[in-house]
């Protein structure tokens, strides 16, 4: 019997492309990070197609099963809040206490101006990590989002900056 059944999932197995669980194919960055402004509602991640192209966004969740149509915001294009959190943290990242501080937590494991080149190519290091990875950090260092039509108000943990600090001497 376990015989027939190894070889049943193993037939299985060959030749058959897996399904993803999820419509998400790729990590989002904010997920579970972003809140509506207006309704104080979750913005959840999720995409478009038209015409054969991707289009990712942020919807309000309550928007989106229909609990509040007078909420303003709707949604938020995916790519271009991404890209606001990230040069905000890779700002934060650039700064010259963040850098001292990493040099200090080093005490000597690695070298003043390899920590120093490090944070100047800090852009380059980013778009090399994988996405799973860009949405740890980001979850690290962001508390919260709130969107809001006139624009992002983005929270920062004090604490993750040091454990992010710590993570990059271990």
């Amino acid at each position: 019997v376990w015989q027939k059944t190894k070889d049943i999932f193993g037939k299985n197995q060959d030749n058959k492309p897996s399904i993803p669980l999820t419509r998400i194919t790729v990590a989002p960055l904010l997920k579970g990070i972003m809140n509506c402004g207006v309704c104080g509602s979750r913005m959840i991640p999720t995409y478009t197609n038209k015409q054969g192209k991707r289009y990712r966004y942020y919807l309000c969740s309550y928007k989106a099963v229909g609990n509040n149509d007078s909420c303003s915001v709707g949604r938020i294009s995916a790519v271009e809040a991404e890209n606001l959190v990230t040069n905000q943290i890779l700002g934060l990242l650039k700064k010259p206490e963040f850098i001292v501080n990493t040099i200090s937590q080093s005490a000597g494991k690695i070298s003043e101006s390899v920590v120093i080149n490090s944070f100047k190519q800090i852009e380059k290091v980013w778009d090399e990590l994988f996405p799973i990875e860009q949405a740890r950090i980001v979850s690290l260092l962001v508390k919260d989002i709130t969107f809001n039509p006139n624009g992002l108000n983005i929270r920062i943990f004090k604490e993750g900056l040091h454990s992010l600090s710590n993570e990059l001497n271990d």
